[in-house]
């Protein structure tokens, strides 16, 4: 047990010395310094010591409140042309923990679609790389309370939801339409929760949008996607996937024109964490062929 608390404090002094390298580094000059000139000028030894001093603090002081400003994304205006940042999110995975599902691709799936209207929808793609057009706005409407979608989407996701309720699983909205705004403060709240954790501002940041979409480039700010939990599991991880509302709306959410749109294995491709939870709408056609090939968005897009 010493040991273990040993160890801990030995940590958070090298995490210390790590986050503040630089005012430690100027701290240790500073103090070189005053022994220097001391030495040199002993008899205005204790006017040089304070003077030294009370500069040592304030530059210390003012490079904390630079640390401080820095971790703020408020002044952050991110390029897509960024591939350092943006493009880099290739994450590990552990082939051991697939649990992906693998339809028969001799099946004829396309009897099972709701709608048998033309697809109209044009997909856009969102990601790190290709932001939300200028100049594009939803065709918001109301789901319930505040709770809003684009008109595309909104009687595919309650006809989704009756549907489900029917079987007997019960499938709850957490998040749909969220504005630039909303997207900034999630992000931005989950950056600093990442730099408490000892990650420097760039390894946050790059850990963060793979995370959470930068905003402006999120497909929340579509209105085409959907956080979706159940009363039984309302906390969005990959625990949901394991729930009876999980294995449900991966195996049906393409029935209504739903993708999950950040699929377990192809991290490397959407460049975000595997989301059970999160789903996109992008119409009958895309839906049945992504769902029957288990390929991506970015992959479907890349084959027309």
């Amino acid at each position: 047990m010493k040991d273990d608390k040993r160890k801990k404090l030995i940590d958070k002094c090298k995490h210390f010395a790590k986050k503040n390298e630089f005012c430690l580094t100027l701290a240790t000059v500073y103090i070189f310094c005053v022994i220097v000139i001391s030495n040199i000028f002993s008899h205005f030894k204790k006017a040089i010591l304070i003077t030294v001093a009370a500069v040592t603090a304030a530059i210390i002081l003012i490079c904390c409140i630079w640390r401080i400003k820095e971790a703020s994304v408020s002044s952050l205006k991110p390029k897509t042309d960024d591939s350092s940042v943006l493009n880099d999110t290739v994450l590990s995975n552990d082939s051991n923990d697939q649990k992906e599902l693998v339809p028969d691709s001799n099946k004829d799936i396309s009897s099972e679609i709701v709608s048998d209207e033309s697809d109209t929808l044009s997909i856009i793609h969102v990601n790190k790389t290709n932001p939300i057009p200028e100049g594009y706005e939803p065709d918001l409407v109301i789901i319930e309370k505040d709770l809003k979608c684009d008109r595309t989407a909104l009687e595919p996701v309650r006809k989704m939801l009756d549907d489900a309720k029917e079987e007997g699983v019960d499938l709850v909205i957490s998040s749909a339409y969220r504005d630039k705004e909303r997207q900034e403060d999630i992000f931005d709240k989950k950056l600093r929760q990442n730099m408490l954790y000892g990650y420097s501002y760039a390894e946050a940041y790059k850990k963060t949008a793979t995370e959470n979409s930068i905003p402006g480039s999120s497909e929340h700010e579509l209105g085409l996607a959907f956080d979706i939990v159940s009363e039984d599991h309302e906390k969005m991880d990959e625990g949901f996937a394991d729930t009876d509302a999980g294995k449900w709306l991966d195996k049906n959410c393409y029935k209504y024109g739903f993708i999950i749109r950040y699929p377990k294995g192809k991290e490397d491709i959407t460049g975000f964490i595997y989301e059970p939870w999160h789903i996109r709408y992008v119409g009958d056609e895309a839906a049945k062929t992504i769902f029957k090939e288990q390929i991506t968005l970015e992959e479907y897009l890349e084959r027309r």
